[in-house]
């Protein structure tokens, strides 16, 4: 009784406390084909895949409804880097289909001409709020006949933003910029500090402090021998990192007092072969986390392999790219075809090379070569 009351409470609390319009909902599936076609239209590396953002925390002040339901906590970001364009899995903000659709294709638009090597290397040393001030107002200017569409989604973001009146004094001043940087793109420098971060703004792009023209290594590779079955993934790219396996003396050492409990956060090794066995999705934990901590542990060998699209940084230690690269022709063996401009030659150097001078002596002519930057071929389709 008292399960079947909660479930008819928590639907009933849900459903009050949602943003969304799930009847109004456009999903990326549905617009996928569209906004590949618009991201390389509009000047987009074609290189560049289309994939799901996974739900992050934002950390903004939720209403009180939204509290009580323990909704609005997460939400999906856009975002660009050298090799992924994500967008939200589903977008359901406004009430109107199309609405929703013109969304998505503003933000193919957008990633479009950020992914410009000019202007992300103009913009070098501007903080998130003023570059996208600046990438809108790029869009704008190149493409006018978008204008009309961005004002109507800027009156439809407006319309599910908390109003300044109703937000603490600092929240409030920084609310107000947010709507002005909308507005009128470029005309506010600095973003207001406030105790809570900003709710997100879907007419943006989460953008790293600069985007690294190397492709970003996927998960760590589990070995043939590993056993088990494979689970596939569910195509949301997820941010991650890598750290070295901790070293523990003692595995039990858990201090505990009868007033408080101490936790400890740190790696187990679960043997899941039963739980693999009644729960197909075993990934769906990793929903609940904002970034996923991976270490090599060679003793152990898992039950089961989950496939995790995986946004690991770049090394520190990585090449720097010296240009945009040069395109060429590839043999494509499945269509029997030479494909023109399909890869990208592409010349970097190490990143903490020192300059120095090679000594006086016949292998100078030979040894210099060494010195030459470092060739990648990258795929450019």
């Amino acid at each position: 009784m008292e399960e079947w009351v909660g479930g008819i409470w928590d639907r009933f609390i849900t459903r009050i406390a949602r943003r969304e319009h799930p009847e109004a909902a456009v999903t990326l599936p549905e617009m996928e084909r569209t906004i590949g076609m618009l991201f390389r239209a509009f000047g987009g590396d074609a290189g560049v895949r289309v994939v799901a953002a996974a739900a992050t925390r934002h950390g903004a002040r939720r209403r009180l409804i939204e509290r009580i339901a323990g909704s609005g906590e997460k939400t999906g970001r856009s975002s660009l880097d050298a090799e992924t364009l994500r967008l939200p899995e589903a977008v359901a903000l406004f009430p109107e289909r199309a609405t929703n659709r013109d969304l998505y294709i503003w933000l193919a638009v957008l990633a479009a001409t950020a992914g410009d090597g000019a202007f992300a290397e103009a913009q070098t040393g501007h903080d998130w709020f003023m570059r996208n001030q600046l990438l809108t107002a790029r869009v704008l200017s190149r493409y006018p006949a978008l204008l009309p569409r961005y004002r109507r989604l800027i009156d439809a973001v407006l319309a599910t933003r908390p109003e300044p009146e109703k937000l603490p004094a600092d929240e409030a001043a920084r609310e107000r910029a947010i709507r002005a940087a909308l507005a009128n793109p470029g005309s506010v420098p600095v973003l207001p500090a406030a105790q809570r971060p900003p709710l997100p703004l879907p007419l943006w792009l989460h953008m790293p402090p600069a985007m690294d023209a190397r492709a970003r290594r996927d998960g760590p590779q589990v070995p043939a021998g590993g056993g088990g079955k494979q689970q596939k993934g569910d195509g949301k790219r997820r941010a991650a990192e890598r750290v070295d396996m901790p070293e523990r003396e003692s595995p039990f050492l858990l201090p505990f007092r009868a007033e408080t409990l101490l936790s400890w956060a740190e790696f187990v090794k679960v043997n899941r072969e039963l739980d693999d066995e009644d729960d197909p999705d075993a990934g769906r934990a990793a929903d609940d986390l904002d970034k996923l901590t991976l270490t090599d542990d060679a003793a152990a060998s898992p039950a089961s392999r989950i496939r995790f699209d995986l946004d690991l940084p770049a090394g520190a230690a990585d090449d720097v790219v010296l240009e945009d690269g040069i395109l060429l022709p590839e043999w494509d063996w499945k269509r029997a075809a030479l494909r023109p401009d399909f890869c990208r030659l592409m010349t970097m150097t190490a990143r903490d090379a020192e300059a120095g001078t090679l000594p006086a002596c016949a292998a100078r002519r030979h040894a210099s070569v060494a010195s030459w930057p470092a060739w990648h071929l990258h795929a450019a389709g």
